[in-house]
């Protein structure tokens, strides 16, 4: 696991500020592409970025600081960008990391539940912490050959609904799992089957493309 082994070797907080440096910089070239563009462009205006926020990151002191610099100095709306925490930031009963994840909602970050459904997810704390969106876990999706698997992950996407999340399914390898999440509601999916990962630059290109 990448961020575990950053954690293990005292590299967090050089990465994190690198993260929170590229991302804003990257997020704004990526919206910009939509400025004087064809109509074809024009989605990019509003594109998002999730960035994963691990717990040692977290309880780093200066990263609200950090986030609110970079946010100001690209001109990056805050909404754009969905932090992911897991499900054991989320249980956390310390009250600074409590109070670290307020203060991130008050700048006008969303809240995404990674991994939904590995853990013992809190509904207070969700509630609490007006959790944007959660998703589903890639073991759920790799099930969803079975009855179980899908009456699994179709109870995941019903409760996102009820309480008002977005549910994002990860990890889809194939058009039939990307068909029976569709069906059950799941309103955003990544994975192979959709996209390999790409670096920015060919992003840049596809943005670009006529």
């Amino acid at each position: 696991d990448f961020i575990a082994t950053a954690e293990d070797i005292g590299s967090v907080q050089q990465m994190s500020a690198y993260i929170i440096e590229q991302s804003c910089l990257q997020l704004s070239k990526w919206r910009s592409f939509a400025k004087g563009a064809s109509p074809s462009h024009s989605a990019w205006a509003n594109v998002t970025l999730h960035i994963n926020l691990s717990l040692m990151q977290i309880r780093h002191p200066p990263l609200i600081v950090q986030w609110q610099a970079a946010l100001k100095k690209y001109e990056v709306p805050a909404a754009a960008i969905q932090l992911e925490i897991s499900e054991q930031v989320l249980l956390s009963a310390d009250p600074a990391i409590a109070k670290v994840l307020t203060q991130l909602k008050v700048i006008g970050f969303e809240l995404c539940v990674d991994d939904f459904g590995r853990g013992h997810s809190s509904l207070s704390r969700l509630h609490q912490l007006s959790v944007n969106a959660l998703k589903v876990d890639r073991s759920f999706v790799q099930a969803l050959g079975t009855q179980q698997g899908r009456e699994v992950a179709k109870t995941i996407v019903d409760f996102g609904h009820s309480a008002n999340m977005t549910v994002i399914a990860e990890g889809i390898e194939t058009g039939d799992q990307m068909r029976t999440l569709l069906a059950f509601g799941c309103q955003q999916a990544q994975g192979f089957w959709l996209a390999d990962v790409l670096p920015p630059v060919a992003i840049d290109r596809l943005a670009t493309a006529k």
